[in-house]
């Protein structure tokens, strides 16, 4: 598996196989002489740190979230809170899925959960908005994304999922 890499990266690499049969790959542009990295040769020591070090940095990486549009603040310790409670709480299910339903392209449920972590900071805990989401039908969740204590805060975490929003109105205008 190439990774697509981007126009000004100076490190690529390639993954061929699973597990302890895997082989990775690492190219440093400008440099002729690949790094192979054959998973048979670590030891099992070795190879269990490697899983957690990928599990800390998966899990930190759900923190990453963009910066608030409006302010240019970074993110509230609540909402990276909650975007690392669902990557743990997904792969403490024993789930065999990588990705998170929703990580990309948002269910109305997604969107609407952590709009109401941000409506309902200090109020209710996340686990407590999960419980209370976890029967209402799809159409129900989709019409509470409108109200008004919902909707400000949908629309701001929407707004940082998108490009360039002036672009988008141009495109928009020649319509």
């Amino acid at each position: 598996m190439q990774t697509k890499p981007k126009s000004n990266s100076v490190i690529t690499h390639e993954l061929d196989g699973v597990g302890h049969e895997a082989i990775l790959t690492f190219h440093v542009r400008d440099v002729s002489e690949p790094l192979v990295l054959k998973m048979a040769d670590v030891s099992d020591e070795v190879y269990d740190m490697f899983a957690i070090h990928g599990v800390f940095q998966r899990i930190a990486d759900g923190a990453a979230l963009s910066r608030d549009p409006v302010t240019g603040k970074p993110m509230p310790p609540m909402d990276k809170h909650a975007a690392m409670r669902r990557l743990v709480v997904h792969y403490s299910s024993g789930t065999k899925d990588w990705r998170v339903i929703g990580e990309r392209g948002e269910s109305a449920g997604g969107l609407l959960f952590r709009a109401m972590v941000r409506a309902y900071a200090g109020e209710k805990t996340p686990d407590e908005l999960r419980a209370f989401l976890k029967d209402v039908p799809e159409k129900t969740k989709k019409a509470m994304l409108l109200t008004s204590r919902i909707k400000p805060h949908a629309d701001a975490i929407m707004a940082e999922s998108v490009g360039n929003m002036d672009a988008a109105e141009e495109l928009l205008a020649g319509l």
